[in-house]
């Protein structure tokens, strides 16, 4: 392997040796079942219960074309399919919920004007101009609790999806 090839590895594979860091020798056989390399030495060391080895060569003549390969870099490719479609649905969602909080706003100011308008109705108000007064807030009101309802439905949706 180049000098070139090898600084473009990522961080971890240049720290993987061809050789067995127990024995210092290299690593020339496959232990299946501890799913990992072995040199000569490992054999009657940490292997010695393993019946079948198989050399190394072998394993490593398929490693790139193995179906496992494709198989992770096709759970890759998903992966970022599953992350663009939750950057986007976050996006349309945090969209959605800051149109609710500025209706949220107006509605607030709706209220505290309301308030502050029957407050002057109560104290300087005729009888005739209270009672159309009332007519009139009561609708206001009416109209604006059916919105924040609506808007306290559409929030809990947002919830659920």
């Amino acid at each position: 392997m180049s000098t070139k090839d090898y600084h473009n590895l990522p961080k971890f594979m240049q720290e993987i040796s061809s050789q067995c860091r127990d024995h210092k020798k290299k690593y020339e056989l496959y232990c299946s079942f501890h799913a990992c390399p072995c040199c000569v030495t490992c054999i009657t060391d940490k292997h010695k219960n393993v019946k079948k080895m198989k050399p190394l060569s072998d394993i490593l003549k398929q490693v790139k074309s193995s179906a496992s390969v494709q198989l992770f870099e096709k759970d890759l490719n998903d992966n970022k399919k599953y992350l663009d479609d939750l950057d986007s649905k976050q996006s349309k969602l945090k969209s959605k919920m800051d149109t609710l909080q500025q209706q949220l706003k107006t509605q607030a100011n709706q209220m505290s004007q309301l308030q502050s308008e029957f407050s002057k109705m109560t104290i300087y108000a005729t009888e005739l101009q209270m009672y159309v007064g009332l007519r009139e807030i009561e609708k206001t009101t009416s109209e604006a609790a059916k919105y924040l309802e609506d808007l306290k439905v559409e929030a809990n949706w947002m919830k659920l999806t």
